[in-house]
């Protein structure tokens, strides 16, 4: 146990690498329940992270002006009692993460991992699987001029007591831009007891969404199932929205009057303004269901 930060690994100035590594059950009463990065470029293939405990930010690894390649790492059941619930990514940070899984973390904020301003992780193949907030951005929350970018992820079961039951983009007073950018990515089953089931774009969260799935997400509040656009200009292009539950009449993307979303060539329950959408069933093969495993029933516990 650290009483700093980093409760196994301090990384300062230096390269890392490690492989086939496990980080099991390690604490620290500051950031970095396992490792944490500062300014330096390490390299992780195949380690798990399991059971880490941070005192503030970043479950298991915390980056600070740093660019560590995860590859085919697991995060399972990480816990930061402040923000990012297995990665926190400060400042001046654009970590690589491939093919690496996400499951049960927990945070206030960014159950699975945070980003802040001027931080551009690229986050590609990676499943975040039941991972819950205690306030806003279910697996993710970006904030700021972060530029992150999603790539052939699934967001399956994450939850949000706030808002955003799988991510959250903002720039509070629009001081800075956060312009995510999001494609062929999976959204399924994600719940908040707020705004948006699965995406809350908010003040001059200035996201790209392409190609993506959005279905069976829902809002408990009765808000928006799928995704809310206020104080933020968006473009979503041929992309899904079917089947997202909120109060009757409810649209899947809901856009405030302070905010504008250009929505091309997509296929959304309702309808929608925009050149070449449809609303037509999309004829999945079934309707998204938990089997009772979990996800889209209690978003107040993991049954």
């Amino acid at each position: 146990m650290s009483d700093t930060g980093g409760g196994a690994i301090q990384n300062v100035v230096s390269g890392l690498t490690l492989q086939q590594c496990k980080f099991i059950g390690n604490e620290a009463d500051d950031s970095a329940g396992a490792i944490t990065n500062d300014r330096n470029t390490a390299l992780m293939t195949g380690c798990m992270f399991a059971d880490n405990t941070a005192g503030d930010d970043g479950g298991a690894i915390w980056n600070t002006q740093s660019s560590p390649d995860m590859d085919d790492c697991t995060f399972i059941r990480n816990i930061a009692t402040s923000e990012g619930g297995a990665v926190y990514n400060s400042p001046d940070s654009s970590p690589t993460m491939t093919h690496c899984t996400f499951t049960e973390n927990l945070a206030v904020n960014g159950g699975a991992m945070m980003s802040r301003g001027q931080s551009s992780p690229t986050v590609a193949h990676c499943d975040f699987l039941h991972n819950r907030s205690l306030s806003s951005g279910g697996a993710v929350y970006n904030i700021d001029s972060t530029r992150p970018v999603f790539a052939y992820c699934s967001f399956l079961g994450n939850r949000a007591a706030g808002s955003g039951g799988t991510m959250v983009n903002i720039s509070p007073g629009c001081d800075f831009s956060s312009r995510p950018l999001i494609h062929h990515c999976r959204f399924v089953g994600n719940t908040t007891t707020g705004q948006a089931g699965a995406i809350n774009n908010n003040d001059c969260a200035d996201s790209t969404i392409t190609h993506c799935l959005f279905t069976a997400n829902t809002s408990v509040d009765n808000s928006v199932g799928a995704m809310l656009v206020d104080g933020s200009n968006i473009i979503v292009a041929n992309s899904i929205f079917w089947e997202n539950v909120a109060a009757a009449g409810s649209p899947e993307i809901l856009v405030n009057p302070n905010a504008t979303a250009a929505v091309t060539f997509s296929d959304i329950a309702g309808g929608f303004t925009g050149n070449g959408n449809i609303d037509a069933d999309p004829l999945f093969v079934a309707l998204p269901n938990d089997g009772g495993d979990g996800f889209g029933d209690d978003p107040a516990t993991n049954d």
